[in-house]
């Protein structure tokens, strides 16, 4: 009995083996169509756009420079453009020059920048040459052609540090450590580091570069100055978002608080907790949504005209803790 139901016993594997078969292709067009529809709509919908903007910035991992893309999409939907961070839409990662290269591929209608790498030179050039305007942020870039600049003075933001430096110091606690994102040669923060050397006096200022692009690293630098005793700094001054988190952090798990004195970069949740506490004893605030705003505004009149003003200024805002 048992060899006579055996061929029946394979046919219905066979069956069995047909019908799942079967039913993934069936599921595997069903995805198919569905990404295909999805894709479909989504050119349908960019091609309706009146302009395609590129949004290119060194770290766009960056709390800070998320915060601006934001704005800049909500600006470019009031406006009828599509803003597109070209870092979202490829497989892997490239260098911000590269970036810039797959845009002018593109043929986009415009460009907004943030770089402090000379290395974006020849590209910012190579787009205004195709007729892609370029607007740089927050700091500007020299090492290219650009239609204009929307961010801050980087000699007043030196002098809103030096002013807090400068409150926050004594004869006997005078020794500054400043930390500074090495995003690229150019050093985007070098005229504001001049400034505060300049304006600042009775104080010893060392300066610490951190790799923006690793976090880990940037945690571990901010962690060991704070922890190393001969390296522990009176006032601790960072000039990014990302350095103040992790200061603030460092100095309340390793007990530092009211030891080291953090002078801040921008500000988020964490950050208005610390300047609350008093643990932060000021951050000097740049507005993200008025940068990405602003930037395209800027573009939006350079497209319309043909011109527009170089510098595009935005106010730094300084918050004192404990307010």
């Amino acid at each position: 009995m048992k060899k006579k139901n055996r061929p029946n016993s394979v046919l219905m594997g066979m069956l069995i083996c047909i019908v799942i078969a079967f039913a993934v292709t069936l599921g595997g067009f069903a995805i198919l169509r569905r990404q295909m529809a999805k894709t479909g709509l989504e050119e349908t919908k960019e091609q309706s756009y009146e302009a395609h903007y590129a949004f290119i910035v060194d770290n766009p991992e960056d709390e800070y420079w998320q915060q601006v893309y934001e704005a800049a999409k909500e600006e470019g939907k009031k406006q009828n453009i599509y803003v597109e961070q070209i870092s979202d839409n490829v497989s892997q990662t490239y260098e911000t020059k590269e970036y810039m290269d797959i845009a002018i591929a593109e043929k986009v209608d415009g460009i907004l920048l943030q770089s402090s790498s000379k290395a974006v030179g020849s590209e910012m050039n190579a787009a205004m040459e195709a007729g892609i305007p370029v607007v740089t942020m927050l700091h500007d870039n020299y090492s290219g052609r650009r239609c204009a600049f929307v961010g801050v003075n980087d000699s007043s933001l030196g002098d809103s540090y030096a002013e807090l430096i400068q409150e926050n110091i004594s004869k006997k606690k005078n020794d500054v450590l400043v930390l500074m994102e090495k995003n690229g040669d150019l050093g985007e923060s070098n005229l504001v580091l001049q400034t505060i050397r300049q304006k600042v006096q009775g104080a010893k200022i060392r300066v610490q570069l951190l790799k923006s692009e690793d976090e880990f690293a940037t945690e571990k630098a901010v962690r060991d100055c704070i922890l190393d005793e001969k390296q522990c700094p009176d006032v601790l001054v960072s000039l990014s978002l990302s350095g103040t988190a992790y200061a603030y952090q460092a100095v309340v798990d390793y007990s530092k608080v009211g030891t080291v004195k953090i002078i801040g970069a921008y500000e988020n949740d964490e950050i208005r907790r610390g300047l609350e506490k008093n643990v932060i004893a000021a951050s000097v605030s740049i507005d993200p949504e008025a940068i990405g705003q602003t930037a395209i505004q800027t573009l939006q009149e350079y497209k319309k005209n043909g011109i527009v003003n170089e510098y595009q200024m935005i106010q730094q805002k300084v918050i004192r803790g404990g307010k």
